[in-house]
């Protein structure tokens, strides 16, 4: 499954990252890790493989992890809005007047929910996956230059966690695929209600009226999240957290989780990985209408409806986009080289 091969590709990672730091110190951490306080001669030294270890962390998410986890997240995301039962109710007719009216009303509503809820939880994946190989990449960086706890046998030059704790905390991945998707479109459509939900099904549709549609229902859906704080969609409450053979580690690492995720830069980067999500989902709207100035309502459903496709056939793509974005690339670069207790008290 996607967490298996993640934990292969840690393994091979850490073989090849002692034999290439045989000489360099088991107690180097490099710039800002936790603990670090490396001598300005040890300094250079230091910092090479902890920015080649923190490439690693991000080249496993881009190239393992999305791919693998994307999905089953778009499977989740079509199954809670579907649009098939609705199309296929609309083209066998026989409905009378005000039932084809209230069919039309909710295929218009389910379009824009899986549209964005799609874009929304991917780019929530994106970001989540990100941090959590970070903090993961930290500790398991530190405990293979030695400063590790006992408990996990830090000080080997080997990677020290063990897999099935790796896999404990990774799986909150896995669970905001399931769980957190359902959340998110469960908001989306309560947004959509009170927004799309009021636009009118007669006329034609024009490129820049759907876009704002889109744009309008985005906006109100991050509002509420936002009042509401990210961990809520996220992170499972820690008493629901299955902790792995090696005991408290999971947990541990899942409070770090917790409050990075509600922190103001975590907001921020979700809010400019959001911004470029949305540039493809409007380019793949408006490819829709091609030169057309303007389509029939009956066009503009499905065109919205499958938005956010292009987001989810192009994982390393998308990750290009959403996670290169300065201010995730920020977030994860504090989070990889900050002591846990500094991001619990918000400096991130």
């Amino acid at each position: 499954g996607a967490l298996g091969a993640l934990g292969a590709a840690w393994w091979l990672w850490g073989a090849g990252e002692v034999a290439g730091g045989e000489g360099e110190g088991r107690s180097a951490r490099g710039r800002g890790a936790p603990g670090a306080d490396p001598t300005p001669a040890s300094a250079p030294a230091a910092a090479a493989p902890l920015e080649a270890h923190f490439a690693f962390v991000r080249s496993v998410a881009d190239g393992t992890t999305l791919p693998a986890l994307l999905p089953g997240l778009q499977a989740r995301v079509h199954e809670l809005a579907d649009v098939g039962e609705l199309t296929a109710r609309l083209r066998t007719g026989g409905l009378s007047p005000e039932e084809k009216l209230h069919t039309w009303g909710a295929l218009k509503e389910r379009a824009f929910v899986r549209a964005l809820g799609g874009m929304w939880a991917a780019v929530l994946l994106v970001v989540l996956c990100r941090v959590q190989l970070c903090i993961l990449g930290r500790h398991m960086y530190v405990e293979s230059r030695g400063g590790g706890s006992s408990r996990a046998g830090g000080g080997s030059g080997a990677p020290s966690l063990d897999p099935n704790l790796q896999q404990a905390f990774l799986a909150c991945a896995e669970d905001f695929c399931r769980r957190g998707a359902g959340l998110v479109v469960e908001r989306m459509e309560r947004a959509a209600r009170g927004t799309v939900g009021h636009i009118g099904l007669d006329g034609d549709f024009r490129l820049p009226e759907a876009i704002g549609a889109l744009a309008f229902l985005s906006a109100t859906f991050e509002a509420d999240a936002t009042a509401r704080g990210w961990t809520e969609l996220l992170v499972r409450e820690p008493a629901l957290v299955q902790e792995g053979p090696s005991g408290g580690g999971v947990g541990e690492m899942m409070e770090e989780l917790r409050a990075i995720t509600g922190t103001p830069a975590f907001s921020a980067a979700i809010r400019a990985a959001t911004q470029a999500a949305a540039q493809r989902v409007s380019v793949a709207v408006a490819e829709s209408f091609g030169d057309n100035p303007e389509l029939p309502f009956a066009k503009v459903v499905p065109a919205v409806a499958r938005a956010s496709q292009g987001l989810f056939n192009d994982p390393e793509g998308l990750a290009r986009s959403v996670a290169g974005t300065p201010e995730v690339e920020r977030l994860c670069a504090e989070v990889f080289s900050t002591v846990p207790g500094e991001a619990a008290n918000g400096t991130h």
